[in-house]
């Protein structure tokens, strides 16, 4: 999934950026560590490709985490930047840039009657955010002339 020498940041809570795909995969098991359980959604990607092997695409990502320690449940939601090369006749992620949106670290109320942990059961207003626009509705025409001066094509995911 990743170039050997892949740049990937998830942010500041994961340690800042890593590179290559050994610490990568360092990085990553320690953070699973710290989980009982996790779910991460992705929705359609958006892509500029260029005629150079590369492409870059944007994302939103919203993950569920169970903590290990006890805390409440959280959610996050933010975007993936992803810029890709052609590697071994195939397309892999050579840089990786995970944004936090705006104020989107939630933790969950309520409780579930397993124990004193919180669940998303309990007044699910308190955790719902604003309405997100897709991530096809991101700007291409800055992104597009990152990645190539001439003959971007953009294909969306839908």
């Amino acid at each position: 999934m990743f170039t050997p020498d892949c740049v990937v940041d998830y942010g500041p809570p994961m340690g800042g950026a890593v590179v290559g795909r050994r610490a990568l995969k360092e990085t990553i098991t320690a953070g699973l560590g710290t989980l009982r359980a996790s779910s991460h959604h992705l929705s359609n990607a958006c892509f500029a490709v260029g005629n150079d092997g590369t492409a870059k695409s944007v994302s939103y990502v919203y993950a569920w985490h169970r903590w290990v320690e006890s805390k409440p449940d959280s959610i996050v939601m933010g975007q993936y930047h992803d810029e890709f090369q052609l590697y071994q006749e195939s397309w892999r992620i050579s840089k990786r840039v995970f944004g936090l949106l705006d104020k989107s670290i939630r933790t969950l109320t309520g409780t579930r009657s397993t124990g004193g942990r919180t669940s998303p059961g309990g007044d699910r207003n308190r955790f719902r955010s604003s309405m997100i626009r897709p991530a096809c509705a991101v700007r291409f025409d800055r992104i597009s002339q990152e990645v190539s001066s001439s003959d971007i094509s953009l294909h969306q995911g839908y």
